[in-house]
């Protein structure tokens, strides 16, 4: 980091009174957060709340089935929402 006026303006990705500390990435939500909000940072790396994945985490964590799949294995996950858009199937007619 660079000193001013006896603080440190530390370098990207460092904090720390001595910018001895690797920081964690800033979320796309919330520019001034560090792990979007949603979660805690440890050693440079994003440990992120329930709900939330990614390095910085920033993208929302879709429906899971009981078998770990997201969407069920029948969809594609929004991430930026947290929602499953379901894939479409033929009708099926009986007979």
């Amino acid at each position: 980091g660079v000193a001013n006026a006896g603080t440190c303006q530390c370098q990207a990705k460092y904090r720390g009174d001595a910018c001895e500390e690797e920081g964690c990435p800033f979320g796309k939500h919330k520019t001034t957060t560090e792990c979007d909000g949603a979660g805690s940072c440890a050693d440079g790396v994003c440990h992120c709340n329930a709900g939330f994945i990614g390095d910085s985490c920033s993208q929302t964590e879709c429906p899971k089935n009981a078998a770990n799949q997201t969407c069920s294995n029948n969809g594609v996950c929004d991430e930026t929402h947290g929602y499953c858009t379901c894939s479409h199937t033929e009708d099926v007619v009986d007979g």
